[in-house]
């Protein structure tokens, strides 16, 4: 069982992940943007994959694991922009729609 501000926090930073994302698409931001999207984005999709776990929501587990090794910035992963644009827009759907009640 997960407490109120578990959730809240949850809620929260999806929220603030999304945002962010949603200025990724737009390619007219400077590197220090991207490496602050990259740290924020895993360091969401880690914390809900530990919350879906004490959730027993495996599916969202993976989901989420995945999301932070794609957006790991310790070891980054080399893709054209374009790619990334593409892979921001799926993560943020995928923010969006994960069950994120507070």
């Amino acid at each position: 069982m997960l407490t109120h501000s578990q959730k809240k926090y949850r809620y929260l930073l999806a929220k603030i992940s999304i945002v962010l994302l949603i200025a990724a698409v737009f390619p007219i931001w400077n590197y220090l943007f991207y490496q602050i999207l990259r740290l924020l984005v895993t360091f969401t999709a880690g914390y809900m994959t530990y919350l879906y776990y004490r959730e027993n929501k495996e599916r969202w587990v993976w989901v989420m694991g995945i999301i932070a090794i794609i957006f790991n910035p310790i070891t980054p992963m080399s893709l054209s922009s374009g790619l990334w644009i593409i892979l921001n827009i799926v993560t943020l759907i995928i923010l969006w729609k994960a069950p994120k009640e507070v």
